[in-house]
Formats: structure tokens, sequence, C-alpha cells
């Protein structure tokens, strides 16, 4: 019997007829040089550690719970990566003032109130998975982790062929760097259990669609497995 998979209780009958018919979400697998990309691990996205109802009531973009949990299935990942000697790279939205205008999201809410934090800097990495020494930050200003970067540059010059996404939010810049991985024909993996979106049926759709099309949404189970074999020790 196939797992169960986070979007399976959105489809009809008929949808799964015609998944199962059409022949979509065929498995494309995996290379043998991986890295890890975790996407907008900042406190911004993530948010304080509330009900979403209540996190977005000082800062418009934070999940809450959800991004939390992820938060930690990310740390359990990296560390497993790490040991196995993976690389790392996160991508952070970074704008300075000036650039400020140029934030198309800004445009799309129409509370436009910035994040506010206690003891943090909202654009900093969450520090329960900050960057070691050697990792590599890029910085960006759109969905993608590859739109307008060197992110492409330094993952041929690393060799990589297969990338393990992770990070926020599914629907937004994860979904947009995994289709920029397809079409620069990475191996691409997303850990589900290592996303998280503001809302629950986008984050399952943007899965679904995902996994259709466009990479394999795996388990962080499925996900260790695979990056187990890469250690040598």
């Amino acid at each position: 019997m196939a797992s169960k998979k986070p979007w399976d209780d959105l489809l009809s009958a008929e949808d799964m007829k015609v998944i199962e018919e059409s022949g979509w979400g065929k498995r494309r697998g995996f290379g043998k040089n991986p890295a890890v990309i975790v996407i907008d691990a900042q406190y911004a996205f993530v948010g304080e550690k509330k009900n979403i109802l209540s996190s977005i009531k000082g800062n418009s973009m934070g999940i809450g719970d959800a991004a939390w949990k992820a938060v930690d299935s990310i740390k359990t990942l990296l560390d497993k990566a790490r040991e196995s000697n993976i690389p790392v790279i996160y991508c952070k939205v970074k704008r300075t003032p000036a650039e400020h205008p140029f934030n198309w999201a800004m445009f799309k809410r129409f509370k436009t109130n910035e994040p506010k934090l206690v003891g943090v800097d909202a654009m900093d990495i969450v520090t329960e998975l900050t960057p070691q020494e050697g990792e590599i930050v890029i910085t960006k200003q759109f969905p993608s982790g590859f739109f307008a970067t060197p992110l492409a540059s330094y993952l041929n010059t690393l060799g990589i062929d297969t990338l393990i996404i992770t990070g926020f939010v599914t629907s937004g810049c994860v979904r947009a760097t995994v289709n920029d991985a397809c079409q620069l024909g990475y191996n691409t993996m997303v850990v589900a259990e290592c996303v998280a979106d503001r809302i629950t049926i986008s984050h399952k759709i943007e899965l679904l669609d995902m996994d259709l099309k466009y990479a394999d949404v795996v388990s962080l189970d499925d996900a260790m497995e695979y990056i187990k074999k890469f250690n040598k020790a």
C-alpha cells in the first residue's frame, strides 16, 4: 500500500484516478552529489512560537507553530547532512531601504506591517538553524533562490546534481526555487516536514503540484535515508 501523502485528503476519487492513469508523479530519483538548500529560514517568515492567528498580529509574514515544527525537522536534516559532509547553502531575503519600493509582495498585502519582533532582527536566520563556518549564505530580493543570485554558479562549481529543498514558504519562495531548479536540470527533492506555509491548503496543493511535475516530495525519513549513504565514517 502506498504511503499517505500530505495532500491525499484534498483529492477526490476522480482526482486520484486522473493522477494514476495520466502517469504524472513518477519518481525522478536523485544523483550522487547533493546539497541542502535552506530557503528564507528567517524570523520574519517563521514568526513567533504561537498559533498563526497570534503570530500575524505583529508580523503579517509570520507562520507561527507550523514553521517552528518545520525548523525542528530542518535542524535534524542539517545535522545529518553535515555528518555526511553534504554542502548546506542558505538563501535569505535582504533589501536595503532604497530597494523597498521594489518589494513586489508588499503591494499584494493590504496590511503592510513589517515584522516587529522582540529581541531579534526579523531578517536574521533563526538561531536554531544558524549557518556554520564556511557555509554559504546568499541574499536575494525575489522568490527564487536562483533569480539574480550566484546560486547556480556555486552549485556548478561544487558539482552538485541534486538539491534537497527546505524552508519557507511552500507556495512562495520554495515553489519558485523548485521551478528554477527543474528548469536548470537538477534532481530535486522537497522534504515535506521541512517546509511550511501560512495557509494549509496552499501548502498541500503546492506540494502536490511540485510532486507531480517538478520535484520528488519525500518524507524526512526518506531524505535522511538518502543522506546516510554519503556518510563515510
